[in-house]
Order: structure tokens, then sequence, then C-alpha cells
């Protein structure tokens, strides 16, 4: 195998791309709960039938933040065998999310064995200017089999990360996910592909969307096009994109999509409120017909909200969902590890769906029990009976950050 020959800081101009061979997977690859159809619609598989038949017009979705898995992370999980397993921080989280229909959070990391892992290499020049660099965020693709252990559905690829090591890293992540029978979206191979997803969960028709503000200037630096980035990764930005977010709703709503999710990936990190162009984007998206709106990217948690519609909808809304997997600790008062899971109850009677949210408050534990990067819920039923100082403060936190305008749920 060869390895890369850059310093962790030093300032490159190309980087070479290495010859290896994906990591094998931790275990067995378990086949997706949902199987995608002709129509481009994902429903249940078989073996879920029955599930599905004792729950019809009712649904329980969950979502969570970005998931990064960066440099310290990766050498603390990594084996003498040059493997890593980032299992352990899914462990307690997972019996929580796979009490949902369906589960999705936001994939923040390429995955491409053929470029340095973040741990090799941190930092990467971003096109844009001399000098110009970003944060190299490329894991190893074993944090595919932690999402898979997790419980989690589907991710979101649309970040400001997409195109970290270039569109052939992109394509290869594509086929790690596929390969990991993760269902996502927000990047893709041509202009031809399906651009949303549309999920039959108990009968209800659940579109998802999802865009990202920024790709860090990096279509720059490997000579890619605006437009041609554009056909890869689905951009957002103002004054162009309220049109196209409208449109993609109304071909949701084509195909008898009952309800739509927008995530939005837009920011400033580490901050403790949105910019205002993230509350402008939203409401933007919301008035183009959105049902909840959900934006990442910050690392901190911001709190919800409810948009009033031109059209007299109230449209819930997530400032940020903050991280879910992460070992980032720069925000002040752990906001990087305070986390949430939203959990969305709809049911569908008579064509109209109501709709119920909460959450469940969870913190990222950097040391627990031995295992690194661990996120726990609160539950004690669902964390092993732990309960510390540090879970009780980030408790605290994240009900202030949410607001009383929505629910702390306790499973």
């Amino acid at each position: 195998m060869n390895t890369p020959q850059h310093s962790k800081t030093e300032r490159i101009e190309r980087i070479e791309r290495i010859e290896r061979e994906a990591l094998p997977p931790l275990g067995t690859i378990e086949p997706s709960r949902f199987v995608c159809g002709e129509d481009g619609v994902h429903r249940v598989a078989a073996e879920e039938a029955a599930k599905e038949a004792a729950r019809r017009g009712r649904g329980t979705l969950m979502f969570v933040g970005d998931m990064m898995f960066l440099s310290e992370h990766q050498r603390e999980v990594m084996g003498e065998d040059g493997c890593f397993d980032f299992n352990a921080s899914f462990e307690y989280v997972r019996k929580v999310l796979k009490k949902s229909d369906f589960a999705m959070g936001t994939l923040e990391t390429v995955v491409d064995h053929t470029f340095p892992y973040k741990h090799e290499l941190t930092r990467i020049p971003n096109g844009k200017g001399e000098g110009g660099m970003s944060a190299n965020c490329n894991a190893p693709v074993t944090c595919l089999d932690a999402v898979r252990y997790g419980g989690i559905d589907a991710v979101s690829t649309a970040n400001n990360h997409a195109l970290d090591a270039g569109l052939e890293g992109l394509l290869i992540t594509k086929e790690h996910l596929e390969r990991y029978n993760i269902i996502h979206t927000g990047t893709f191979r041509s202009a031809s592909e399906q651009r949303d997803l549309l999920i039959d969960i108990n009968g209800i028709r659940v579109g998802v969307l999802c865009y990202t503000n920024s790709v860090n200037g990096m279509h720059t630096q490997y000579g890619i096009s605006t437009e041609k980035a554009a056909l890869h990764v689905n951009r957002y930005s103002e004054g162009v994109s309220e049109s196209e977010v409208r449109r993609d709703i109304a071909k949701l709503r084509e195909r008898s999509a009952d309800y739509v999710i927008v995530m939005l990936h837009a920011g400033i990190v580490n901050m403790p409120t949105p910019t205002a162009k993230v509350v402008k984007y939203c409401r933007d998206i919301a008035n183009a017909g959105a049902d909840y709106v959900l934006n990442t990217h910050t690392h901190t948690l911001q709190g919800y909200d409810v948009i009033r519609t031109a059209d007299k909808r109230n449209v819930p809304v997530i400032w940020s969902m903050g991280n879910f997997v992460s070992s980032m600790d720069q925000a002040e008062d752990f906001g990087n590890r305070d986390a949430i899971i939203l959990r969305i109850e709809l049911e569908k009677t008579q064509g109209a769906v109501i709709m119920k949210d909460g959450y469940i408050p969870c913190f990222m534990r950097r040391n627990h029990e031995g295992k690194r990067h661990v996120t726990l819920p609160f539950d004690r039923a669902y964390n092993g009976g732990f309960t510390h100082s540090s879970m009780v403060n980030s408790r605290k936190r994240v009900q202030t950050i949410m607001g009383k305008n929505i629910r702390e749920v306790m499973l």
C-alpha cells in the first residue's frame, strides 16, 4: 500500500491519489429495510410487510445531524491491522433509531480509499486563491459499517465537503454507499439521476430533498465548472435556488408525496444562533412548499421555530441539527457535543397528514467506559443506566436551545 507523503499541515497544490484497496466490511452487510421500485419510490421490503400493515397510515421518522468521523476519531479506532471500527459511536443510540420506521442523517464526509484520510492529511487546498485551505473530510469506508450498525436507513451527501476528493471521490463515495445498502441523495452521477427521495412509510409518501450552500470552492480546485458542479451536487444559493426548490417540491407532489422534508446545509460553524442568510434560506424553502425544514453544517444545535408561510401554513424548522457523531470540541460550552434525535410522527387520515414532533436529547462523550466518541441518549433506559453531571448539564443546554415550542421525548 502506498501511503501519502505529506505532513498534516503542509501546503500543497496537488494531492496524489493512493493505490490501496478499500477496507473490507467489518461484518455481513445487511439489506436495506427498503426496496426502490421502477417508479423511484422506496418501499419496505417483503419481510417488513407485516409491520407495515399493522401500522398502516402511521409512521415514525427520525433525523440526526452531522456524522463526521474526523482525525482524532480515526486515529483512536484504528486497529493494529489497519482497520477502523467506529461502531461504538452508535452503540446506545441504535436502540432508539431502530424504533423508527425510517432514520436519516447527514454524512459529512467523503469515503474514498484512494485519497488521503483526514488523519493522514488534515487540510487541503480549496481553490479560493493563493494559500486557500479547507479541512479534508475523508474517512475510511468502515464508517459506513457504523452508520448501518446504528440503524440509519438514508443519508444526505449534500454538504460543503462533497467534493473534497474531487468528482472521483464523490463517485467512489456513492459506490460505497450502494455497496452498504444505504439510501442517499444530494450528490449525483449525472443530471439524469433522480434528485430526490420518495419513501412510502406505511402508506404515507414522504419526499426528501437535500441541498448545500457551499462546496468550499473545491470545484475550482479540481477544475470543475460551477455548472458541472451543480450537476453532481445539489447547490443552494440565494436568488437562484428558490425557484428550483419550488420546482423540485412540485415534482414530488406530482408523484403523490404527502409530506416533504427539505434538508439544507448552510451557515457559520460553531455559532449558537442562525445567520440572517440561513433564516432567509429556510423561510424561502418553507414558502416554496416544504412541510419541514432541517438545516445542518454549524456543528452546534441552533434550536427550533415555526415559519408562517405566505399561504398560511405553519412549517417547523430546526436552524441547525448540530453534530451527531464527531470528535470536534471547538465551540463554547460543549456545543459540538450536544445532540438530538428529531422524532417526527405522521398520521394520514382522510387524505390529510397530521404531524407531531419531538426530540430526544443526546450527548457525545469523548471517552465512555473505554470507548471513544460515543453518542449517548439521555434516557437511562437506553444508555445502560448511565448518569453523569455532563449529561445533566447537556440536557439543560439542549432544553434551553430547543425552546418550549417542541417537546422533549422520553421513549
